[in-house]
């Protein structure tokens, strides 16, 4: 009697044991980006600059982000990837920046090959653009295309203006994994900035102007943060929203500023389906 007691009690330990470490582990769920020609997303960008000290007033603009898939490429490397154009249009409907990228959707996830930049405005003097391939060591990849959405206004007009026809990442860069969850790679230590993981941390429900969409949230942790926070949320629609703060920026001609970019899908438009 007391022999099968202990097993009894052995068995609901392993069990307990058991369920603990499946209720800890990471969840992983099937997810594909919807790639295909003609789809399309229409985005609205709030940039605000704050000053820290209230010395200065706020620093608002706001854009217009259209990013459509225009056609499918065969590269140099013979690969078939996906073009993306992405036009930035302030308010006064004047064209910021255009750019193009080329995303492919494979077994272990969603990957971008490269970017280029196609048309700039003189006066779109808070870009920083890229200056090099990432595989050189220096400056360059940290401000092009972050997760499906073209270099965002830093607001930080004393870094000055980086121009550059295209950069092609070697390797690609991992913005989702495939099935999506836990943690990954997204950008390795290719400059002083270092490296950058994607985590999956939850599910929310996100309301915009194009509808709720129940949305996977994937949070961005930093080797060196400059006390950034990044937040995105993904639906099977595609990216629906994401927040970019930056505290303590620090320039040198108005002192430190903390930095809100904002932006949230306006409409969508998938194989022909306007939403």
């Amino acid at each position: 009697m007391k022999r099968t007691i202990i097993c009894q009690l052995w068995i609901g330990m392993v069990a307990a044991a058991v369920g603990c470490s499946k209720s800890t582990a990471p969840e992983f769920h099937p997810f594909v980006y919807p790639l295909a020609v003609g789809n399309e997303w229409v985005y609205q960008r709030e940039s605000i600059t704050r000053d820290t000290q209230h010395v200065h007033p706020d620093d608002t603009a706001r854009f217009t982000i259209t990013v459509r898939v225009v056609q499918i490429d065969t590269l140099e490397s013979g690969s078939i990837a996906f073009r993306l154009h992405a036009a930035n249009v302030n308010e006064e409907n004047t064209v910021e920046g255009e750019d193009d990228a080329w995303y492919q959707n494979r077994q272990d996830g969603l990957y971008c090959l490269g970017v280029r930049n196609t048309n700039q405005s003189p006066n779109a003097t808070f870009y920083a653009r890229p200056k090099a391939n990432v595989n050189d060591g220096r400056l360059c990849d940290h401000s092009a295309w972050d997760g499906l959405l073209p270099p965002f206004p830093l607001m930080v007009r004393s870094l000055g203006q980086f121009q550059t026809d295209s950069v092609w990442y070697d390797p690609p860069l991992l913005v989702l994994r495939y099935p999506l969850g836990g943690t990954w790679r997204y950008r390795d230590s290719t400059d002083f900035l270092g490296w950058t993981d994607k985590t999956l941390t939850g599910t929310k429900k996100i309301t915009t102007s194009a509808g709720s969409f129940d949305c996977y949230r994937i949070n961005w942790s930093f080797q060196v943060s400059f006390r950034r926070e990044v937040a995105e949320y993904f639906s099977e629609k595609g990216l629906i929203r994401r927040d970019w703060v930056m505290h303590d920026v620090d320039l040198t001609d108005s002192g430190a500023v903390d930095s809100y970019d904002i932006v949230q899908l306006e409409r969508i438009t998938l194989k022909g389906q306007s939403e």
